[in-house]
């Protein structure tokens, strides 16, 4: 009972963690999709989506803003998530780049956020 009553249901950070390894994202751009992630939600930009819908698509939203190479097929052979959806994830996704990728600022506050939030 006590194992069950610490239970809490998988989020979009779960995802990003198992994924980010299996892709090798470095602890920076982990840091980065964990922020898209989190502004994603609080904009409302993703509340229909799943927690690994979501976490593919600010994967892929990270590589196309940052450069890394990673393509829709790798991401959906290595994460087991159709192209599709990370397709339609990014279309929401890359219409609010501007507010969803952090300059340094932005993610040196949201670390400190991170160290003190029961949300991640």
């Amino acid at each position: 009972k006590k194992y069950i009553k610490n239970m809490r249901p998988s989020t979009a950070k779960d995802f990003i963690s198992i994924y980010g390894n299996k892709l090798n994202l470095s602890p920076k751009h982990y840091e980065i999709c964990l922020y898209i992630s989190y502004m994603a939600n609080k904009f409302g930009i993703v509340l229909e989506n799943t927690p690994t819908s979501i976490s593919v698509g600010c994967i892929y939203l990270l590589s196309e803003e940052y450069t890394l190479g990673l393509t829709k097929k790798s991401i959906s052979d290595k994460c087991n998530v159709s192209e599709v959806t990370i397709s339609k994830i990014y279309k929401n996704l890359k219409i609010y780049r501007t507010f969803l990728i952090p300059n340094e600022k932005r993610l040196s506050l949201f670390k400190n956020l991170l160290k003190d939030s029961d949300y991640f």
